[in-house]
């Protein structure tokens, strides 16, 4: 029965491309455990699909087998991501593959008792076996008492007409079947020897490997960064309304050799590749005649990677922004500076709460019953928000200003008002902010450009009781 089972699974492998394999590891544990014994069938990759247990070889020449967990296909190749039932994360590199082994079905344990006779004591003692069986058929059987010459018994009588019949000159019926069936024994001994050699030929071991992720120790570990491209220089706009074009430019990293790819969204255009050399530039061009242009923020992504391994990306790119007008004029190219901001009173002088509501009331303050706090700004492309944060401390209590009274939220801005380009206030009754048993303030006050650029001033002054 062994024999006739080696034979099979050599022909299966030779003519229908059956493959056994033995695990030597268990990641595919609880489907196959370590020691199994799997038959796997050659399959093309336009065949294969997610799910499937299938075995590969490695780039060390080794053979691994994991279940498929994401495919891709690359006309008739496959690109397979593979992972181990027992493992938390799937191999390191996916497998470019034409064809796998795709395993039908497997048997516990029985890989150990193939890969014991693999080795050279159970090789010896299958040539043992062997040949013990030969020597068995081949002994010739000792001939029965009184059938042959010499063994002291009287001669059998004549048969009738005087000749007796000769013995052994010629083998009976019986003779000539006994020596085609010990033939055809020792033919079937042989190939079962030769079939179960080549059947543990085929059996190829096969890594079950484990991924999961383990702690170094004892070395340092340094990868390069691609760095965030620079903020660019300068931006120049040109062209006409059906062709309007913004050109940046940037300063290059150039050791190691970098390379930018540069993308646009919500403004619908084209971008031209990126040129130069320590200076890099794009162009990007947009028909201002189209509706769906007109007063939009249009942002240019600049993404690096290194010249010699494009696909080493750099993990932070540059966002840089321009600005539509309504009409079909010239955009407005983003400024990197923030926005500069002062709070011009409170001054910080210590006061009592008559008189600090006296002063802001007055000239020497903000002019205005109604206005808390005021200040001066400024920004190239103009101040869009301004926001602040008034809190006041009395007795361990501390509350903020809401714009109205006096609230428990102190980790929230409050809108204030940019009164023209250059100044700013906050509302609210001076009486009711600063006509108080007196306390401990903290005044924060936040501007905020077009582009997002922000800057913010702090200030600290006291109301005596």
């Amino acid at each position: 029965m062994v024999g006739v089972l080696c034979i099979l699974v050599a022909i299966g492998a030779v003519l229908f491309g059956l493959r056994p394999l033995v695990f030597r590891s268990g990641s595919m544990s609880p489907t196959i455990g370590t020691g199994a014994l799997a038959l796997a069938h050659r399959t093309d990759a336009a065949d294969l699909h997610k799910g499937d247990i299938v075995s590969v070889p490695t780039t060390s020449g080794e053979r691994v087998t994991h279940r498929i967990l994401a495919m891709e296909r690359d006309d008739k190749d496959a690109i397979l991501t593979l992972k181990g039932d027992a493992n938390d994360t799937p191999d390191l590199a996916p497998y470019r593959v034409s064809h796998a082994d795709r395993v039908l079905f497997s048997v516990p344990k029985i890989g150990y008792l193939v890969g014991w006779l693999t080795g050279p004591l159970g090789l010896f003692l299958l040539g043992l076996y062997a040949a013990f069986l030969l020597s068995v058929i081949v002994r010739r059987p000792a001939q029965p008492p009184g059938d042959g010459p010499g063994e002291g018994l009287a001669p059998k009588a004549r048969p009738p007409g005087g000749r007796r019949k000769a013995t052994g000159s010629r083998r009976g019926p019986s003779d000539r079947v006994a020596h085609r069936s010990g033939s055809t024994l020792v033919s079937a001994v042989l190939l079962t020897f030769v079939a179960g050699t080549v059947a543990q030929v085929w059996a190829l071991p096969t890594l079950a490997a484990w991924t999961d992720a383990g702690g170094v120790s004892g070395t340092t570990l340094t990868a390069y960064t691609v760095p965030q491209p620079a903020v660019p220089t300068s931006c120049a706009v040109a062209g006409t309304a059906g062709a309007r074009t913004v050109t940046i430019q940037w300063p290059a990293v150039t050791s190691p050799g970098t390379t930018y790819a540069a993308s646009l969204s919500t403004v619908v255009g084209s971008v031209g590749s990126v040129t130069g050399t320590t200076t890099k530039q794009v162009v990007v061009t947009y028909n201002a005649n189209t509706a769906g242009n007109q007063n939009k923020m249009g942002t240019v992504t600049i993404t690096p990677s290194l010249t010699a391994t494009p696909a080493w990306v750099g993990t932070t790119a540059r966002a840089w922004r321009f600005k539509t007008p309504a009409g079909t004029g010239a955009p407005l190219c983003e400024e990197q500076v923030a926005p500069t901001v002062a709070i011009a009173d409170p001054d910080g002088t210590a006061r009592t709460a008559s008189a600090m509501v006296t002063y802001m009331n007055g000239t020497n303050g903000c002019n205005n019953a109604s206005r808390p706090a005021c200040g001066s700004l400024s920004d190239t492309s103009g101040v869009s928000t301004l926001d602040y944060i008034l809190q006041r401390t009395q007795s361990s209590t501390v509350r903020c200003w809401t714009g109205s009274a006096w609230g428990t939220d102190c980790t929230t801005y409050v809108a204030g008002t940019v009164a023209t380009s250059t100044t700013w206030y906050i509302g609210g009754s001076n009486s009711t902010v600063y006509a108080t048993p007196g306390g401990s303030f903290s005044l924060t006050v936040r501007a905020t450009d077009l582009w997002g650029n922000q800057q913010t001033a702090t200030r600290a002054f006291t109301v005596n009781p």
